[in-house]
């Protein structure tokens, strides 16, 4: 279900760094951890996100890497976008911004369809991000009130294992922005 990480400064964000199963609320079965290893400057700042996808009664099986934040975050006012570095096993991820403005199941993400197998850096300005499952709120209402950071790894069936890392993730300075 939820597994807490130690600190780490794997980002200029903050938050709590958390994996988050199917377990919590579908009633699945997905099983997931996390550890700090070794990133792509040699330094122990990347966190490594194993998982297993199990059953799910209702809906694809997932697992979570996620970052919590304790307030709300202003990803829109001064910033264009976001970037990070990842590689993986291969499984598809979804990069997600949980919002306190959008009600359940409406977050705006990014879409990965093949997580790399060496550091690849992503650089995702909020042009690029769609909206989620059912999502129907502005794009800049989500991003002016995130509570949660998470690489989603979904698309897959009952029995998918993947692995995911990722490292140095921060947000763009809109170099247009007016100062306040």
């Amino acid at each position: 279900a939820v597994c807490a990480a130690p600190a780490v400064p794997l980002d200029t964000i903050g938050g709590d760094w958390q994996v988050i199963t199917d377990k919590l609320w579908c009633k699945g079965t997905s099983e997931a951890n996390m550890e700090i290893v070794t990133g792509p400057d040699g330094s122990k700042r990347s966190l490594k996100f194993d998982y297993a996808l199990g059953k799910r009664p209702e809906g694809s099986p997932f697992a979570d890497l996620a970052c919590k934040y304790t307030e709300d975050k202003d990803f829109y006012s001064g910033f264009s976008g976001i970037k990070f570095k990842m590689k993986g096993s291969g499984g598809k991820i979804r990069v997600v911004f949980i919002s306190s403005n959008v009600s359940t199941w409406n977050y705006w993400g990014y879409i990965i369809d093949s997580a790399p197998s060496a550091w690849t850096e992503y650089a995702v300005k909020w042009t690029d991000l769609r909206p989620g499952w059912a999502s129907t709120e502005p794009l800049k209402e989500s991003l002016a009130r995130v509570t949660e950071l998470q690489f989603h790894a979904e698309g897959g069936k009952e029995g998918d294992k993947g692995w995911l890392e990722v490292a140095d993730i921060g947000l763009i300075v809109d170099k247009d922005a007016k100062a306040a």
